[in-house]
């Protein structure tokens, strides 16, 4: 197998980013990559108490180059550890360009960060050894939950604003209670014997989950269509494990465009968010920890 990738400095600024917000939660992560996207996934990790997934999907048009060759369909999974990864991206911080390949120095099989250097021209190589090849069975392990149509799915604010204020909530409790309503409000709030501590974010745009007729054409569980009409209000609330959802929003305040925030009732909240420059999508999966009447 055989692969081959060029990426500007800016992307390989966003690789770092995600490499670092990851290593928060895991330590390992699989590499998957194919002829049209190069992916970043992590499952529930039980070493390290996270429940999150992650997925960070990468389009091939954000590298100026790129190759790939398998007897796998051109598919490609590895494991590899994190705090490497975050090594070989650092080394590359300040270079023009970073190239990406497969290689086996001394029969180890690794996935190599070679930066060019823009004060020197010289080329800095970074190795960062393959812990696993994965199979078309053992990727599944890292496949994206599929949950139900979302109850309520919505512009979610700046996230800078709300890991802000998430830190000081912290302070006060290990869970949050968010309530996200169809008018387009988003609460936060921390209650304890001795204080309590709301948020309130209004005049958040709101999309309306697909009908069963949409589901008839598109069987994408989490696809919604923009609606600014609704019959009446509907209020879906959940507990969260703040120091988790501050992980999730450690990435996302810095280096996304746009974060949509879906929610589902009794299992999960799900935030999206477009990267910038258009280099790709993060999703983070965020199991709840109970769910509120």
């Amino acid at each position: 197998m055989k692969f081959r990738a060029v990426l500007s400095n800016d992307g390989v600024k966003v690789f770092l980013g995600i490499a670092q917000s990851l290593q928060k939660l895991t330590d390992e992560c699989v590499i998957h990559m194919t002829e049209d996207l190069f992916e970043f996934r992590v499952k529930p990790d039980v070493n390290n108490n996270s429940e999150i997934q992650v997925f960070a999907k990468f389009f091939t048009e954000a590298f100026t180059d790129y190759h790939i060759e398998s007897k796998a369909e051109n598919k490609i999974s590895i494991v590899v550890r994190v705090r490497n990864l975050v090594r070989a991206f650092k080394s590359a911080g300040q270079a023009m360009e970073a190239v990406f390949k497969l290689t086996k120095p001394d029969n180890v099989p690794c996935f190599s960060v070679v930066a060019s250097e823009i004060s020197t021209c010289l080329g800095v190589k970074q190795d960062v050894p393959i812990t696993s090849i994965l199979s078309k069975s053992g990727l599944s392990e890292y496949r994206e939950p599929r949950l139900p149509t979302p109850d309520i799915t919505m512009e979610f604010p700046d996230p800078r604003n709300v890991k802000a204020i998430l830190e000081r909530m912290k302070a006060l409790d290990r869970f949050v209670h968010m309530e996200a309503s169809t008018r387009g409000n988003l609460v936060f709030k921390v209650q304890t014997e001795v204080v309590s501590m709301r948020t309130f974010f209004s005049g958040l745009d709101v999309q309306q989950s697909k009908s069963n007729d949409d589901e008839n054409e598109n069987d994408d569980a989490m696809s919604v269509r923009t609606s600014n009409s609704f019959r009446s209000t509907r209020r879906v609330s959940v507990q969260l494990n703040i120091k988790e959802v501050l992980n999730v929003l450690q990435f996302a305040s810095l280096h996304s465009e746009k974060v949509l925030l879906c929610v589902v009732k009794d299992q999960a909240m799900v935030l999206y968010a477009d990267l910038q420059n258009s280099l790709g999508s993060l999703t983070y999966y965020l199991p709840v920890c109970t769910a509120l009447d």
